[in-house]
Order: C-alpha cells, then sequence, then structure tokens
C-alpha cells in the first residue's frame, strides 16, 4: 500500500521541481551578450515613474515619439552593427543603423547603442553620443530594458519589452 502511495507522490514532486526550474535569469545574474544577440520585436513601451495621468510629448533616442519605437524591429548582431526599424503608422518609418555593445558594471547589465546612419563602421569609435538601458529582466524569449528620462527635474524610465523574433 505504501509503494502504491509513494510513487504517484514522487511524480509529482519530480513535476513540481522540473517545472520550478526555468530558462529565466534575473538581471543581476551572468548575462552575456550572446543573450542579447539577435532579432528582437518591441511589443511594448511604457513609462514608468509618471504620475498617473500625466501626459507627455517627446521622443525616445532622439529619434520619434517613445510610442513609435512599439512593433520595431531590432537587428542585433554578434559584430555589433545592427539596425532598428521603425514601423508604427503616423511615424517616420524606416531602418537605423547603429554600433550596440551590452556591459555588465557593478552587478548592473547594459544594452547600449549609438546611431550610425552616415557614419561609415570604421569612424565607429569617433561617435560619442549615445544610449543605454538598463536590462531590468531577461529570458530566452525576451528581456525588458529601461531608458533614463529627466522629465521636470526627475528621472522617469521608458520601458521597452523585447521579444524574441
Amino acid at each position: 500500500m505504501r509503494h502504491k502511495i509513494f510513487v504517484p507522490v514522487l511524480a509529482l514532486l519530480t513535476l513540481f521541481v522540473m517545472g520550478s526550474c526555468s530558462s529565466s535569469k534575473s538581471a543581476s545574474q551572468n548575462v552575456k551578450k550572446k543573450d542579447i544577440r539577435g532579432t528582437w520585436t518591441v511589443s511594448s513601451v511604457s513609462i514608468e515613474g509618471l504620475a498617473a495621468g500625466t501626459k507627455i510629448k517627446t521622443v525616445a533616442f532622439d529619434d520619434v515619439p517613445y510610442e513609435c519605437f512599439q512593433g520595431s524591429q531590432w537587428y542585433l548582431p554578434n559584430s555589433g552593427f545592427g539596425t532598428y526599424n521603425i514601423a508604427s503608422a503616423n511615424c517616420m518609418t524606416g531602418e537605423r543603423k547603429i554600433n550596440w555593445s551590452f556591459r555588465t558594471k557593478d552587478g548592473v547589465n547594459y544594452f547600449n547603442f549609438k546611431k550610425m546612419d552616415g557614419v561609415k563602421r570604421k569612424d565607429a569609435n569617433d561617435v560619442d553620443d549615445g544610449y543605454r538601458l538598463v536590462i531590468t529582466d531577461i529570458t530566452d524569449n525576451g528581456f525588458i530594458a529601461k531608458s533614463p528620462v529627466v522629465f521636470e527635474g526627475k528621472t522617469i524610465y521608458f520601458v521597452y519589452n523585447f521579444v524574441k523574433g
């Protein structure tokens, strides 16, 4: 009788333990550039740190209104010379060339990029202006990156939800 109860309980326990294991990495874990490489779509863009009901009209990355990045496609190859493509209606659509990198500093993971439109690859190091986003969560299928912006004297964040593909 004991054996009949033990086997199903052991099976359930095994399923529970296997189900609790995940390929998700917390942003504080050892994330590497290879985890960011690939083709991504921004599935949503939101603002964090803004008082409820506050409206804001601003552009992101000195390009287009932040809402235009929803649905944008990002190609991040190993070489670092990638692109993002704005396809939203009522936005200045098209592909933008970037030079991207990934860094971890003091346990914080950063996705960095510089716009490279009109700049030759060999001159990439001459471009000083760029953007740094904090990666706050990452899984095999997506990551969340926050871009700090100063608004009315305080820091708010544009939050980009990247999904694979």
